[in-house]
């Protein structure tokens, strides 16, 4: 990882738009040559995010996911900006909108469901084990496919993925009430199944490991 001047940083980002921010101050940039910046705090603290920053991981894992053949933004550059605690993503503007935005504009049917399924499958099928798989992270590219924004928190295996990894992935799919919804009105049965269906499991391997995970929030949905 690079290192870059607090100075030269600023000057980078000056005229940059705000599109994302929490308590700790800015989290995503969009510069006016239509470049995002990404912001990663680094915490002080002694962690696994210092032997691996989360900056680099997002890096390595936007490679990974195009060499798999799945899209997801294309990284420019990653930096350590000086006396920060900050490290930084340059990447280009992946264009499209998030699930989330679509349905809230368009509305969501079974035909959005039935694609989104499919692509989960194909995610875990490729070994993608994308913790924050939600719909704030996905993109409806302007071709109508899908893409992967914000993939820091991601693992990448060279297998697919086994059968209580398929089954945990999808708490972050149901961890939103706005997410929660969309899947609630196609029906959280009728989603799960299809899942099943298209993934070739079995169902009742599916479902019983489902219910030893009492947390899990499909769990209360289908009681």
């Amino acid at each position: 990882m690079k290192e870059i001047s607090k100075e030269r940083f600023e000057a980078l980002t000056e005229s940059a738009k705000v599109l994302e921010k929490d308590g700790h101050g800015d989290k995503v940039l969009l510069l006016p040559d239509d470049r995002v910046c990404k912001i990663f705090r680094c915490k002080r603290t002694i962690s696994s995010a210092k032997l691996y920053p989360y900056a680099q991981r997002f890096a390595d894992n936007a490679a990974k996911l195009k060499e798999i053949g799945i899209v997801s933004v294309d990284v420019e550059d990653v930096y350590r900006v000086e006396g920060m605690y900050r490290d930084v993503v340059f990447y280009k503007l992946l264009e499209g909108e998030t699930l989330r935005k679509v349905i809230a504009q368009e509305g969501g049917g079974a035909a959005l469901a039935e694609k989104f399924i499919e692509y989960i499958v194909e995610l875990h099928d490729k070994g993608v084990y994308f913790r924050s798989l939600h719909f704030g992270n996905v993109l409806v590219l302007p071709n109508g496919e899908f893409g992967l924004i914000d993939v820091s928190d991601m693992k990448i295996g060279s297998k697919s993925l086994g059968l209580l990894k398929r089954v945990r992935n999808f708490r972050a799919i149901l961890r939103y009430e706005e997410d929660k919804g969309f899947i609630e009105k196609f029906g959280v049965k009728k989603f799960l199944d299809r899942y099943i269906s298209v993934s070739d499991l079995s169902e009742n391997m599916f479902y019983t490991v489902l219910k030893m995970q009492k947390k899990h929030p499909a769990v209360k949905l289908l009681s």
